[in-house]
């Protein structure tokens, strides 16, 4: 394999305190790493005007403790990446059909009814209650599906029964 690990997702936000209320106050991600950089490199390679601030973050969940046979397993980390003062464009409608191209950010967890109950009090969107997946083979899996601020895509699986 050419690549030694999958380090995180980043997604653009023009709105990083709408994401941060989404990943850390509602989901409880914590901020591991925060800087605003003014990189000319950064600005010629994203189109920007010369000067364009770029703040960037990343959050994490829980750390994983597994070994593979590479050393450490390193998941569950976000990042978030905001080019200051620029307007967002008009946003396309959310739409449930997949697009093709489109990247869906998965998150395990245990505390499905929880989450359900957060995201909605927070006033996010959500896609309806949780499913009930079919899949052959495999553990009873539910999943909860929605989008955060920024029109990604989100899965929620938890792979156990969940009493509603």
């Amino acid at each position: 394999m050419l690549i030694d690990t999958v380090r995180r997702t980043t997604i653009t936000t023009y709105n990083i305190a709408e994401s941060l209320r989404y990943y850390v106050d509602t989901l409880g991600m914590e901020v591991w790493f925060d800087t605003t950089l003014v990189d000319e490199v950064v600005c010629e390679v994203y189109d920007l005007s010369a000067g364009t601030p770029v703040r960037v973050m990343i959050l994490r969940g829980e750390i994983e403790s597994a070994e593979s046979t590479r050393g450490p397993v390193v998941s569950g980390m976000v990042g978030l990446m905001e080019f200051v003062g620029l307007s967002s464009p008009d946003p396309s409608p959310a739409a449930r059909r997949p697009v093709s191209g489109e990247i869906v950010l998965m998150f395990g967890t245990q505390h499905m009814l929880e989450i359900e109950s957060r995201i909605t009090s927070a006033g996010f969107h959500l896609e309806g209650p949780p499913i009930r997946l079919g899949v052959s083979g495999r553990n009873v899996v539910y999943e909860l599906l929605g989008r955060d601020p920024n029109g990604v895509r989100i899965a929620f699986s938890q792979m156990s029964e969940i009493y509603l």
